[in-house]
């Protein structure tokens, strides 16, 4: 899930077991405005659909000890790199690469 409202990326425990991530400190965060007990961690993501396939290396995730969190891609190191596009009628989520030779700031 894409949450345009979360600052970092998070995912729950369980996944970060199976992953075998190395996680850092346990902290209190508030990356969605509700507190949580999380560890950082920094993971790899591959984004891809039938045409192309994106890397992204390092990405900042919160590892929350709740099990009831899916994996949320938050704003940092996501927003960044490309166009997101939030297509509601078609129920579709696009990610568009940022070209930055051709970005205007």
């Amino acid at each position: 899930m894409v949450d345009s409202g979360v600052d970092i990326s998070v995912m729950s425990y369980d996944v970060a077991k199976i992953l075998m991530l190395k996680l850092g400190e346990k902290t209190k965060l508030k990356p969605f405005g509700e507190e949580i007990s999380c560890r950082e961690t920094k993971v790899n993501i591959i984004l891809k659909d039938k045409k192309n396939q994106f890397q992204l290396f390092g990405v900042r995730v919160l590892v929350a000890d709740s099990e009831e969190i899916d994996f949320i891609l938050g704003r940092e190191n996501i927003f960044n790199n490309f166009l997101i596009i939030f297509d509601e009628n078609n129920k579709k989520t696009i990610f568009e690469k940022i070209n930055l030779k051709h970005y205007k700031y």
